[in-house]
């Protein structure tokens, strides 16, 4: 997926994409790991995460199993991304001294890349679960489809949602196909 975003951070996207594209029902972590290709035990731990957030309820017992506590719609992916792993920010101190001056030219680099961040968190934040669902317009003037790229929540299948069309999906918030579905990219 996206470079900006750390594993954690993808594989809780995908998780709750998966969980919002099968709701009414409790799916239990190794089930969704199943479906996602996720490794189950790194799996549970991002689901502890999500669940410590308040985004993914735990329903215990037999026949229990995750579910979103809210509706896809009521979930933007920043929450998550900030839950699971938040993005991080330039640091203007060198050697982690906030309090020193950055070397010559680095201070308007980090401003820059600072206002990136925040231009990518504020499109995190208005874009919700039910955004990336199969179905859903991401119309011209956001996502992939104003850029001219690859990677479409239409790609996410209801039913059974394949790794790559999950990712496509969560990629399609960032506005880049994953690095594996982009001509030339080599693997």
């Amino acid at each position: 997926m996206c470079t900006l975003i750390s594993k954690t951070a993808e594989y809780a996207i995908h998780a709750a994409l998966w969980l919002a594209a099968h709701p009414g029902q409790p799916w239990t972590a190794q089930s969704i790991a199943n479906a996602t290709n996720i490794p189950a035990g790194y799996l549970g731990k991002v689901l502890q995460l999500l669940g410590r957030g308040g985004l993914v309820h735990a329903q215990p017992g037999p026949g229990g199993g995750f579910l979103l506590a809210r509706a896809p719609g009521q979930i933007d992916v920043l929450a998550i991304v900030r839950i699971a792993d938040p993005l991080t920010r330039a640091r203007h101190g060198s050697r982690g001294n906030d309090a020193a001056a950055p070397p010559q030219g680095l201070g308007v680099l980090q401003a820059r890349l600072d206002r990136a961040i925040e231009t990518i968190e504020e499109m995190l934040r208005t874009c919700t679960l039910a955004d990336l669902l199969p179905g859903r317009d991401v119309g011209p003037s956001s996502g992939p489809a104003a850029n001219g790229r690859e990677g479409s929540a239409d790609d996410l299948d209801g039913r059974n949602p394949s790794p790559e069309a999950a990712d496509n999906a969560a990629a399609s918030v960032a506005g880049d196909p994953p690095s594996h579905l982009k001509k030339g990219s080599e693997q």
